[in-house]
């Protein structure tokens, strides 16, 4: 008798989870329409900015959902590559709605939530790809696991779309100019679309606190830093310019503690209010690389000139000084190399120096950001300023040896065996 009873209770739990997913305590629940999405339409053409991430990329509207009664719906955007089934798609919440008639919904979609969701689909970074989208909607106690449950589904729309790295939304300055003389590496510009070709500086934090190294090869470089938004340019010159006695024997990483020159708002874009090196030492201007930080909010910078090289025991404690690729046809352009560089087994770290004192005198260094310190060959070694390890060289031989200072965010080194 006992074991008939507890047959009854088992077939009772599955009859009420049944009837749950299928909200059949109503008897009019039933799937009596499809959604029809009107936005946006097949063949749309989306170019996603990552300058732009919390701007709306697309906004999708699409009809309401009728299940026989008032119902409180959920509505689910599935998107997937152009080639690919629905069977595992990316998915954006749009909502939960009472729906009591036949309305019509809207839901805007961030560049950072679409770009972060066809990056998922394992689309190609940096190419335009094919996708297609559809909205799927269901009772809103509904699991989505139910089996059984009620779906309701919109047509198919197709759609293509660039796709970027998500570390390309790291808020950015753009240091533009080079107006002290032509210049035969850049003609730095800037607008508002985000496809300025002039040098970045980085605020890998988000507090309004940018960093990076920058190349001039003019004699008397000038410059400005922009903060372009989608309707101003944003741009800052120099308020008050810092002296050389400033700058002496300071640490590029910790300098921003004192104030070494103020900017403020230009609404000149090339001339006005330019900000330029000191002009003593001799060693502190000129053409080089220049280690920049702004704080964008207390309008403070500091400029430091810096040689680069990779030293250590794997370099028998000598330092080989890396070289700035300023050919555009080069894959290594605007990043740092240097050839035939002949690595031991041993310990090593990319030195900053400022070039005033002796060679082998180091001002700051680039350590490894991985927990086995280890330089592995052919691939990009993140590396960090502060709290960075020396790293190990553990196959020794001859390579070509790629640092990439372009985004603070994400310096690495590579070594590429010859």
């Amino acid at each position: 008798m006992k074991k008939i009873f507890l047959s009854l209770s088992i077939i009772g739990i599955l009859m009420g989870l049944n009837s749950c997913d299928k909200d059949m305590s109503n008897p009019n629940a039933s799937v009596l329409n499809s959604l029809t999405i009107s936005a946006p339409t097949s063949g749309t053409v989306l170019s996603l900015n990552p300058n732009l991430y919390n701007s709306a990329a697309m906004t999708v509207k699409w009809s309401s959902a009728n299940f026989g009664y008032s119902a409180s719906v959920t509505y689910l955007l599935q998107i997937v590559k152009a080639s690919d089934s629905f069977d595992s798609p990316q998915v954006i919440p749009l909502g939960t709605f009472s729906e009591y008639s036949n309305l019509i919904h809207e839901s805007a979609i961030t560049t950072t939530v679409l770009n972060g969701k066809l990056n998922a689909t394992l689309a190609d970074v940096g190419s335009v790809s094919a996708f297609k989208m559809r909205v799927i909607a269901k009772p809103s106690t509904q699991l989505d696991s139910s089996a059984n449950g009620l779906f309701s589904y919109s047509q198919e729309v197709t759609f293509s779309s660039n796709v970027y790295d998500p570390i390309d939304e790291v808020p950015k300055l753009y240091v533009y100019g080079n107006f002290g003389a032509a210049s035969a590496f850049s003609d730095w510009d800037i607008n508002l679309t985000g496809t300025s070709n002039s040098p970045l500086i980085y605020s890998k934090s988000k507090n309004s606190v940018y960093e990076g190294f920058i190349y001039m090869n003019v004699a008397s470089p000038q410059f400005k830093f922009a903060n372009p938004s989608s309707t101003d340019l944003n741009i800052k010159g120099v308020n008050a310019p810092f002296t050389a006695t400033t700058i002496s024997g300071i640490s590029a990483t910790s300098a921003l503690g004192s104030v070494f020159g103020t900017v403020q708002t230009s609404t000149d874009v090339a001339t006005g209010n330019v900000i330029t090196p000191p002009s003593s030492p001799a060693t502190a201007t000129g053409s080089g690389t220049y280690f920049v930080k702004v704080d964008w909010a207390q309008n403070q910078y500091i400029l430091v000139k810096r040689v680069i090289a990779i030293k250590g025991p794997t370099t028998s404690n000598t330092a080989k000084y890396l070289t700035y690729e300023t050919n555009p046809t080069s894959p290594y352009y605007r990043m740092y190399v240097g050839t035939n560089i002949n690595l031991s087994a041993g310990q090593g770290y990319i030195q900053l120096k400022d070039n005033s004192s002796a060679l082998d005198d180091k001002v700051e260094r680039l350590g490894i950001d991985n927990t086995s310190n280890t330089l592995v060959p052919n691939v990009k070694n993140k590396l960090k300023f502060s709290g960075g390890s020396n790293f190990n060289v553990t196959s020794p031989g001859l390579y070509t040896v790629v640092l990439d200072l372009r985004n603070s965010a994400i310096y690495n080194l590579r070594i590429i065996p010859n």
